[in-house]
């Protein structure tokens, strides 16, 4: 503040003088002007070689003013009515020497008190301390704050992590299930085909049972006649096919000693041993289709059964 104050005191100065020097002029150019023109007479000048000069009481300096720029001194001439145009106006040219400011900016004509500027004021302890303890107690807040929000952000974070576990957690769920959906699917569509397959399967199943009923009564009727020992032996197949064709051709053998005597007999025999040969013949396709859909079956009712039990285990209906 005190600076700007000298430099407004030292930017009026030269104003004054101007304005004073000005006024000065206006009043010899109007005395001129209304006085008439008198022929001044001689004057003697004493010379003043060796003359000290009267010495004057030493006032204090005031502060040397700044340097007016050229651009100051054209408007403060334009404003006390300098004639001078703008347009052919040029820095440093067509400058009046009462309106020059740099003759009195060294040596400035008017003398006033100096202006003493005060020493800056030192910062007292007491300002020190209280501003120490605003840096502190800001750096304190501000380590505070960052405090809470790490710690919030974290907090958000441990939650969105906890929420995106849940999440792939119900996702994982989601696809085992639809898994086994699908698997299931699978699995109904393939029994579909299955049934579709042994439908006709199961007809022929039936007519079997039909046709073994019948063999069955046909061999309790004839038991005192057909060596039926091994008949129901199902690991002994082959066995029991050479014991009947061998009993077979034992009783052939009888039945044509004993036929020898009639010719009649023998007839009755001959077409009674054929067809008997017709019938184990009969007998013996039958036993070996019967055996072979009886083991298909079988392997398909297992098969059906181990596929139940696995899906009733490992895989729960909906």
């Amino acid at each position: 503040m005190l600076q700007m104050a000298n430099t407004k005191n030292t930017s009026t100065e030269p104003q004054k003088n101007l304005s004073e020097g000005g006024k000065k002029n206006g009043n010899t150019s109007g005395n001129s002007g209304a006085r008439k023109k008198v022929k001044p007479a001689a004057t003697v000048v004493k010379s003043r070689y060796m003359q000290s000069p009267a010495k004057k009481p030493q006032q204090p300096k005031p502060a040397a003013p700044k340097k007016a720029s050229h651009e100051a001194t054209f408007q403060e001439s334009s404003v006390c009515g300098d004639g001078v145009l703008q347009s052919t106006y040029l820095p440093g040219h067509a400058l009046r020497p009462e309106f020059d400011m740099s003759v009195i900016a060294g040596n400035p004509s008017t003398s006033g008190p100096r202006i003493v500027e005060p020493p800056e004021p030192k910062p007292s302890k007491e300002l020190l301390d209280l501003q120490a303890f605003f840096l502190t107690y800001l750096t304190a807040k501000m380590e505070h704050n960052t405090y809470m929000k790490k710690n919030e952000a974290e907090k958000q974070l441990v939650a969105m992590m906890e929420f995106e576990r849940k999440l792939q957690a119900e996702v994982h769920q989601k696809k085992r299930l639809y898994h086994k959906r699908e698997k299931l699917k699978q699995l109904n569509s393939l029994l579909d085909a299955q049934t579709a397959a042994l439908t006709p399967v199961a007809e022929l199943c039936s007519q079997f049972t039909q046709n073994y009923q019948t063999l069955a009564t046909a061999v309790d009727a004839t038991r005192h006649q057909l060596p039926v020992h091994n008949l129901q032996v199902e690991d002994y197949r082959e066995q029991f096919l050479e014991e009947a064709v061998s009993s077979l051709k034992t009783s052939e053998e009888l039945l044509q000693q004993h036929a020898r005597g009639s010719e009649q007999e023998s007839l009755a025999a001959c077409e009674n041993l054929s067809k008997i040969k017709e019938f184990g013949q009969d007998l013996n396709q039958q036993v070996v289709r019967g055996g072979s859909d009886l083991q298909g079956l079988s392997c398909l009712v297992s098969q059906l059964t181990v596929q139940g039990l696995l899906e009733k285990e490992n895989l729960p209906l909906p």
